[in-house]
């Protein structure tokens, strides 16, 4: 297999040109219905036809649009991308199922070399595998190819890229678009850049929101799910939207749309997870007004999820705790406390351990104790009103939304819970879900971190800040990419014990969004570490903090990342590693690394710098040796690290001239570090620093003529940087 050295997604993000909004029965006009092909069952766990009808309400669509290196005449591909949670796979299923398409799983096996052919002689059997590629290029038969996000995380870049490039061989010859591929939007922005690479013809669309119509259409399919669910339980055949239900559904709308911003609209309102919540809300409601009244007050989109949520749970405490007073109460009149009984802590704990466990039993929630005449009449309530909470539902087997068992309703149901269980003082449920579902590649939506970023104090966890992050870069869009940073206190006696910043690096298309700053609580601090099972655009300046990096069992992969910790431990077998410029891969550690030393694979090395004192036995990484300390040669990277630790220091959110006492610039930022000295002494020089009294202050506007901006540092974007850098190389050369 030929490596690509060449392809970039930064390069593809940046040429954006437009976008231009188009319907899914435009995109889908030259397909047709498909020959129908005999699944042989050693595939049919992941290769299948999808018979039953999927619930689907087609939202908004936009071709993407980038410079004229990616062919888009008679493509054999189309690309669907969007963020986590906005119906791709309900898409792909809805086109398999109304075109008698395929429907391809790839979550469900590790890809490799010849996954594709093999796939498709185990399906149809070498007799009939000719006809198949012949009615596949001919549109006589499709392909919906789905959760490659998924399979990259499983089986890593180069499987996916073999996959592409073997997929593409056999289509090569097509009249017609057969083959549609799903994806994130990150794992989307790699298979375009591909395909440019590649010279493969590719249609690209971005999944949009929900438009006010289709919102509504929506909620009101939703509502009637939920009710056909609940009539399969009580053996009723007909079920329908009332009309209050409707009417509450469009007040409610309004409601929200009054009171959110223009801006959040399309994302918050046109969101199917947050319209499922709604719909779960206003089901079988009397009372519209006071569904309405909850909002006020609610100052974001967030807020308002938080709302629901909380409503919902509080519906569901009054039922059983008047369900149990009204049983009980006349018969244990010692017994007062019935307000605690059920409380919104307790569904949630006894939510997850029903869908890990299928367990209702008493014992499982132990913050309340209740009287022991009393377990036996709440155990029979649990076993009738838990598993019809609205936040769970139980799939039969061959549902096509979902596989069977107990599942939670949705995305905003289950991130709403883990966000909320993994902050309380007994995280372990929590802590259990996320590590059962990560053996399924589960990744959580953008509302497991509105959630947890609302609710955490403006400080979050260690442990936490793997899930936080791959939730937080599931928002990216098309034309946008997520960037974590992580800078570590200078010293042990401050209060604070770090900062992490969160943002996107947006394409010209997109105004650049404020980045979102938090400050980190250590869990361990004898012992600190960050746990992340793969690195997209990461920046580490952690030196006393250790890196655990990779998931036993799994593949994982450094894309364009700054690592500068005290060591790393691998749990790893096979590590990719992509360093792409103008960012690249900077890997610094103190000590030697921990773990057995994985299978390393490099795709892309246009910018990728090692310095870790065990490097001898990585013999893979010699050849990008580097001494990230030596002041004698300051490149771009070094100079924007200085850069960064020094201003990180004059953060303020005032009016204020930016200020910081000298003393503690001097001798705890810089120290005896050579190159960061030279880097503050040339700031001095350009008037960028300049000292008033005790205390150093920053001059903006000399930044701004030195071409140094925050948003460069923090994003460690190397572009905006570039011109500051050269006015530095200027001035070493002339002073030295």
């Amino acid at each position: 297999m030929r490596l690509l050295r060449g392809y970039n997604e930064n390069s593809f993000l940046y040429s954006w040109k437009e976008d231009v909004k188009v319907t899914l029965d435009t995109i889908l006009q030259s397909l047709g219905a498909c020959k129908r092909y005999t699944i042989s069952s050693d595939v049919s766990n992941y290769l299948t036809y999808i018979d039953d009808e999927v619930f689907y309400v087609s939202p908004s669509f936009e071709q993407v649009k980038t410079d004229n290196k990616i062919s888009t005449l008679n493509p054999h591909f189309i690309l669907f991308s969007a963020p986590g949670a906005t119906g791709k796979s309900c898409l792909a299923k809805h086109i398999a199922h109304t075109h008698n398409a395929i429907y391809w799983d790839t979550s469900k096996l590790k890809l490799g070399e010849n996954t594709f052919d093999g796939s498709i002689l185990k399906m149809v059997g070498a007799e009939n595998y000719s006809q198949f590629t012949t009615d596949l290029k001919n549109g006589y038969t499709a392909l919906a190819i789905d959760a490659f996000d998924e399979a990259e995380a499983i089986s890593g870049r180069t499987a996916v890229q073999q996959f592409i490039e073997d997929l593409e061989r056999c289509v090569k010859d097509a009249s017609v678009p057969c083959v549609f591929l799903f994806s994130r939007t990150e794992t989307a922005q790699f298979i375009a850049s591909l395909c440019v690479e590649n010279d493969i013809a590719l249609q690209h669309y971005e999944i949009g929101f929900f438009e006010e119509t289709q919102a509504v259409n929506f909620m009101e399919g939703q509502i009637k799910n939920l009710k056909e669910g609940e009539a399969l339980k009580t053996g009723r055949s007909e079920v329908s939207v009332t009309n209050a239900e409707k009417d509450c559904i469009k007040k409610y709308y309004d409601a929200i749309q009054n009171s959110i911003s223009a801006t959040e609209k399309a994302s918050f309102l046109g969101y199917a997870p947050v319209l499922q919540a709604i719909a779960s809300e206003i089901k079988g409601t009397s009372n519209t007004a006071l569904l309405i009244s909850k909002l006020t007050g609610s100052e974001n989109c967030t807020d308002i999820i938080l709302q629901i949520m909380n409503a919902l749970l509080k519906r569901e405490q009054d039922k059983v705790t008047d369900a149990f007073a009204n049983k009980c109460k006349s018969e244990h009149p010692e017994f007062t406390e019935w307000e605690t009984i059920y409380s919104p802590e307790e569904q949630l704990t006894r939510i997850v351990s029903y869908i890990l466990f299928g367990d209702t039993s008493y014992n499982n929630y132990e913050e309340v104790t209740l009287p022991t005449q009393l377990i036996d009449e709440y155990q029979t309530l649990l076993d009738s009103f838990l598993p019809q909470h609205p936040f769970i539902q139980n799939y039969a087997k061959g549902s096509a939304l979902q596989s069977e068992g107990i599942h939670f309703t949705g995305p905003a149901f289950r991130d709403y819970t883990l966000a909320k269980l993994i902050l309380s003082p007994d995280s372990s449920l929590a802590q259990m879900y996320l590590d059962e579902s990560r053996g399924d590649n589960f990744s959580p939506s953008p509302i497991f971190a509105d959630c947890y970023l609302n609710l955490c104090d403006n400080a979050i966890h260690s442990d936490h800040i793997s899930y936080v992050y791959e939730s937080y870069r599931s928002k990216a869009h098309a034309l946008e990419k997520a960037y974590l940073q992580y800078t570590e206190p200078l010293d042990k006696e401050e209060s604070s014990t770090g900062n992490v910043v969160l943002g996107m690096a947006a394409s010209k298309k997109d105004h650049q969004s404020q980045p979102l700053e938090f400050a980190m609580i250590i869990d361990y601090p004898e012992n600190p570490e960050f746990c992340f099972d793969r690195m997209y655009n990461v920046s580490l300046d952690a030196p006393n903090i250790a890196v655990r990096i990779g998931r036993s069992g799994a593949d994982t992969s450094i894309h364009n990342s700054e690592i500068i910790c005290k060591r790393i431990e691998w749990d790893t077998a096979h590590l990719l590693i992509e360093a792409k410029n103008p960012n690249g891969c900077l890997i610094c550690t103190r000590e030697a690394s921990v773990g057995i030393a994985p299978r390393i694979e490099i795709v892309c090395d246009e910018n990728l710098k090692v310095s870790m004192p065990d490097i001898g036995p990585y013999y893979k990484l010699l050849r990008y040796k580097y001494n990230f300390d030596d002041s004698s040669d300051i490149d771009i990277l070094k100079f924007t690290h200085a850069l960064r630790c020094i201003f990180v220091e004059f953060r303020s959110h005032s009016k204020d001239t930016l200020a910081k006492h000298i003393e503690r610039i001097d001798n705890v930022v810089v120290g005896n570090n050579s190159v960061k000295k030279k880097v503050l002494t040339f700031m001095k020089d350009m008037g960028i620093v300049y000292e008033e009294s005790h205390l150093y202050k920053i001059d903006t506007s000399k930044m701004q003529e030195c071409k140094i901006s925050f948003n460069g540092l923090l994003s460690m974007n190397f572009d905006q940087l570039e011109d500051g850098y050269r006015k530095f190389k200027s001035w070493d050369t002339s002073v030295h």
